[in-house]
């Protein structure tokens, strides 16, 4: 398979809540992710862009891996972000429009589901959790005639639970744009999609739409593998 990856979730979350790492943390990241990506033979990084923070340090890791990379929307991201994606891609899809809508209870039984994933085993192998394509019909919804235009409604699953917690919300424009990216970098179902996540997570509505369009097979790594091995490859520099 060709390998694309996807680095999710970094150990740099605290920036989003006014906390600087330090400069030894980050480069202790980016160690873990450039040695990630060189492992999985990766041929082209989509880098969430919900936080500036992780597509700064994700850049700096693709470009000392010599991994080209290419952005790609999640829920929540800053208009600035948002803006600078839109820029760099006027040309595939001029527009994105993406919600993202925090529930704190059960969300309902209108919306499933889409997946469940956990951490990998101890051995820090990838394990293929789930191939997105055979879930996602059930777990989308498209509203009535009344929306205008139709919202495609998501509902993923990290809590340990397994119930729903997240409801994302995406305008056909973003449907579209991710259709378009795919076929420029050339995503197919012989694919895998490698999430470098937290245990226990939810995925960026980009990520579902981009496996679900090409039928390519999402696999998921923990991220503190990553922090483990980037603090080693600090420790021995």
């Amino acid at each position: 398979f060709c390998t694309l990856l996807v680095p999710m979730v970094f150990p740099i979350t605290d920036v989003s809540a006014g906390r600087h790492l330090s400069a030894g943390v980050v480069a202790a990241v980016v160690a873990g992710v450039k040695k990630r990506l060189l492992e999985a033979g990766a041929r082209v990084a989509f880098l969430d862009v919900t936080h500036g923070a992780h597509l700064a340090v994700a850049q700096v890791a693709c470009a000392v891996a010599r991994v080209p990379f290419c952005p790609l929307p999640g829920a929540g991201e800053s208009a600035a972000v948002r803006n600078a994606v839109t820029a760099q891609f006027a040309t595939m899809q001029p527009s994105i429009t993406l919600d993202s809508v925090a529930l704190d209870g059960d969300i309902g039984s209108a919306v499933t589901a889409a997946a469940t994933y956990g951490d990998d085993e101890n051995n820090g192998a990838d394990m293929v959790r789930s191939t997105i394509r055979s879930e996602f019909d059930a777990a989308m919804v498209v509203t009535g005639e009344a929306a205008s235009p139709p919202l495609y409604f998501i509902g993923t699953s990290g809590s340990t639970t397994g119930m729903p917690r997240l409801v994302e919300v995406a305008t056909p424009q973003l449907v579209h744009y991710v259709g378009h990216l795919a076929a420029a970098v050339g995503v197919t179902a012989a694919d895998r999609i490698l999430l470098l996540t937290s245990p226990t997570f939810d995925p960026s509505i980009g990520d579902i739409f981009l496996a679900a369009r090409t039928g390519a097979t999402l696999v998921t790594a923990d991220y503190a593998h990553i922090a483990r091995d980037a603090t080693d490859v600090v420790a021995k520099a």
